[in-house]
């Protein structure tokens, strides 16, 4: 078995040693504990799928967030194949609002997935706030894995245990069942740019005003898909 691939198992596995220490809670359970603080040194942590999006819609929402003085991270100087870095979890601890680009390839890297459940298990213990973005593709075939999702999904099960994929599924629920912006409902891409930098300023006003939030706020413009109960990503 090549060296590279040996590799690859043995860092994600590491990395899942480190989230089994994290015990999945439902959402509908749970609240930011004050208890847990971080400082953050990043507004906005950007999860998404290289080959999809990096160079159009990702670029351009990059640009228009920096234009607005909205510090963001985004994975652009880690290597195909490398391990998930402590730099790199601790970008997603520090930052107090997740993009998640669920592109039509996302699913299809596990670095994706565990970028995913990080930014996941963050908004349950710190209260970040995590906001989907369905560009082309259908809210309901992230929720449940149907599609290219699907095909993903049917992939990893070949290659990952059932907890492993079960973490992943879990997570994409979760994640895809708060409100969002569907790409779809906007004239073009630059439209969609302009709605999410305005709803991302709205919710930095909120961290740092420190005025009080619902977690599933609504934002103008965003689909809710609140439908049912629910218990980079590098270039891979």
């Amino acid at each position: 078995m090549p060296y590279w691939y040996l590799s690859r198992i043995s860092n994600i596995n590491a990395f899942l040693l480190f989230l089994s220490l994290s015990v999945w809670i439902p959402l509908t359970s749970s609240s930011p504990s004050s208890t847990h603080t971080l400082q953050s040194n990043y507004h906005v942590f950007v999860s998404f799928r290289g080959p999809d999006v990096r160079v159009g819609f990702l670029s351009h929402l990059i640009e228009a967030l920096s234009l607005n003085q909205i510090v963001s991270f985004v994975d652009y100087n880690i290597p195909k194949g490398h391990q998930i870095s402590d730099a790199l979890l601790r970008a997603i601890e520090v930052s107090s609002i997740y993009l998640i680009i669920f592109s039509e390839n996302y699913a299809s890297s596990s670095w994706c997935l565990l970028e995913l459940v990080k930014t996941v298990e963050c908004r349950r213990k710190y209260g970040h706030m995590l906001l989907p973005i369905f560009y082309k593709v259908d809210p309901s075939d992230v929720r449940h894995q149907r599609g290219s999702y699907g095909e993903a999904f049917i992939a990893h099960e070949r290659e990952y245990n059932l907890n492993t994929v079960q973490t992943w599924r879990y997570a994409l629920k979760e994640s895809a069942n708060l409100a969002g912006f569907v790409s779809s409902t906007f004239r073009d891409d630059a439209e969609l740019v302009k709605e999410i930098v305005k709803s991302v300023l709205n919710l930095r006003h909120k961290v740092n005003s420190k005025e009080e939030y619902e977690i599933d706020t609504q934002f103008p413009h965003a689909e809710p898909l609140l439908d049912f109960p629910v218990t980079r990503c590098m270039s891979v």
